[in-house]
């Protein structure tokens, strides 16, 4: 969903940039996902991890990190929050996520 239409991929973006300020995230963290990123595809993929490979995921990655990065800003600037501070009251994970498929899967339910 909008992954093929920038206009409805953006705005989810920048919620889900959003919710990760309640999450106890801080800004670092995206670097470091980026990084764990290339080595599990390098990892994965053996000699197909081409340099052309992680240029294309870099970029990828970089573009959907910096648009969260706003939207975790932008939460945390609204909240009254310290860029990187966990909120008061905030747990870890969400009590129930949304599927693609449209169902609703609370915490302690499987996939």
């Amino acid at each position: 969903a909008g992954l093929h239409d920038v206009r409805k991929l953006v705005p989810m973006l920048m919620q889900l940039g959003e919710r990760h300020a309640s999450y106890g995230v801080k800004e670092a963290h995206w670097k470091i996902l980026g990084q764990a990123l290339q080595l599990t595809l390098q990892d994965c993929l053996k000699e197909a991890y081409t340099q052309e490979v992680a240029s294309a995921w870099s970029t990828v990655y970089g573009f959907i990190s910096s648009i969260m990065i706003e939207g975790f800003r932008s939460a945390m600037t609204f909240k009254g929050g310290a860029l990187g501070e966990k909120p008061a009251g905030a747990s870890v994970c969400d009590d129930a996520v949304s599927t693609s498929q449209g169902s609703t899967i609370t915490r302690g339910e499987s996939l």
